[in-house]
């Protein structure tokens, strides 16, 4: 985190510099211009009832914001004074001025907005992949169990979260799987670090480290391509010394590990066995994250008794609120038991894609609740009549209480008090 707030911060005080020299620059071009033009009024004042120069001042406040508008305009209210001697140099000021401030304020407005759904569509791309890849996972691990249950009876997914349940990542025992999955005989796992562009570690499975570069025209390939490249998807095949690279993509589709195949045997080097392992490699690294992630999940006292999963989604979505203010929802439903099954199949054929829920048990009654991301309060409304419409045992409302995220603390107290009250 602290080495990305520096990269931000160092960006952002390069683009302030361009900026900055960007609006001086072209600001005392257009004086100059002026000049050339008419020596007697290069600003062209009164030659209008909006000076000319105004829009200039106008073009940065919308494009760069406040700070450039308010650059442009005391350099050109500063000629204006020293040149013309004017005594309407303050009225020319403080026109300039109240255009300045409309323009920054629109400029900061949108702006904010275009984070905020930028912030918003980040969340969904990265629930969308997720789903994703656990779908295409789910579908490798079923053609697996197909083809060979009788005689080896586990599927990838078992098995990919068996490594990634060690306390230690366990790179080789994934290549070593890789390796009986697809009969790859000589490759090698590069993590890599693109922010640096260099890397990070290499991982070989019969082969020597060495024989890895950045330089190596298959590998170059994937940096631009970020899809699994074969030997025929290049031109210049004699300073190749692999069959395939296959990158790992982050959620930002930046390249934080890759694959390198040396040999393979001709019946299994398809593109079809490449992108599955490619697949399961996303799902690998996905999940590698997702647990370092949860680490930190663990350190937060909310919802102690609750799935790891679940209480790091919660958390992923108070965070999104407390930075750009987008709201979700939770509605928790008290049900008895003898209707518990019945609410449980509701909630299976009626959630959305995003939406989520856990059930709780108690010794008299079950706690369903349900989490509706990306949904304001207001909204959930909605999706509780539609469950009273479909269940006639809510029609008292005693039974449901609905939440904003925000109030994630008040969240965990009432499911606490729920939990005592039994």
């Amino acid at each position: 985190m602290v080495k990305l707030f520096k990269n931000h911060f160092a960006i952002h005080k390069l683009k302030s510099i361009t900026v900055f020299s960007e609006v001086i620059a072209f600001t005392l071009t257009a004086i100059f211009i002026g000049y050339i033009i008419n020596k007697q009024n290069p600003l062209f004042v009164d030659s209008s009832y909006i000076n000319y120069f105004f829009i200039i001042i106008l073009v940065f406040a919308l494009f760069h914001g406040l700070g450039a508008g308010l650059i442009s305009l005391l350099i050109i209210a500063g000629f204006f004074y020293f040149y013309y001697n004017s005594k309407n140099s303050l009225n020319f000021f403080l026109d300039g001025l109240l255009l300045t401030l409309i323009a920054g304020e629109f400029h900061y407005y949108w702006t904010r907005k275009i984070s905020m759904l930028n912030i918003k569509n980040d969340y969904l791309y990265s629930k969308i992949r997720e789903l994703g890849i656990s779908a295409l996972t789910t579908k490798l691990s079923h053609d697996q169990l197909e083809k060979s249950y009788l005689s080896k009876p586990y599927t990838i997914r078992s098995i990919l979260k068996e490594l990634l349940s060690q306390n230690i990542v366990a790179y080789d025992d994934l290549l070593k799987f890789l390796s009986a999955q697809f009969k790859m005989e000589k490759f090698a796992l590069v993590l890599y670090d693109s922010d640096k562009e260099i890397i990070k570690e290499i991982y070989p499975h019969n082969m020597d480290k060495g024989e890895i570069s950045l330089k190596n025209p298959i590998i170059a390939k994937i940096f631009e391509k970020k899809e699994p490249v074969l030997l025929n998807d290049i031109a210049v095949k004699e300073e190749v010394n692999l069959l395939a690279a296959i990158p790992v993509l982050s959620n930002n589709d930046e390249i934080i590990a890759f694959l390198a195949l040396k040999e393979m045997p001709f019946l299994h080097y398809n593109v079809e066995n490449l992108i599955s392992a490619q697949l399961i490699l996303m799902n690998f690294f996905y999940n590698l994250n997702k647990s370092a992630l949860m680490e930190r999940a663990k350190e937060v006292e909310l919802f102690a008794n609750f799935p790891m999963d679940f209480k790091f989604e919660l958390i992923k979505l108070n965070d999104l609120y407390k930075t750009i203010k987008i709201s979700s929802s939770i509605v928790i439903f008290e049900i008895s038991k003898s209707h518990s099954e019945i609410m449980e199949n509701f909630l299976t054929l009626n959630l959305r894609v995003l939406d989520f829920y856990y059930k709780k048990e108690l010794s008299n009654k079950d706690l369903f609740i349900v989490v509706l991301p990306l949904v304001s309060k207001e909204g959930t409304f909605g999706f509780v009549e539609r469950a009273k419409n479909n269940l006639n045992f809510l029609s008292n409302k005693d039974l449901y209480n609905i939440f904003d995220i925000s109030n994630i603390h008040n969240i965990d107290k009432f499911i606490k008090e729920s939990e005592e009250n039994v």
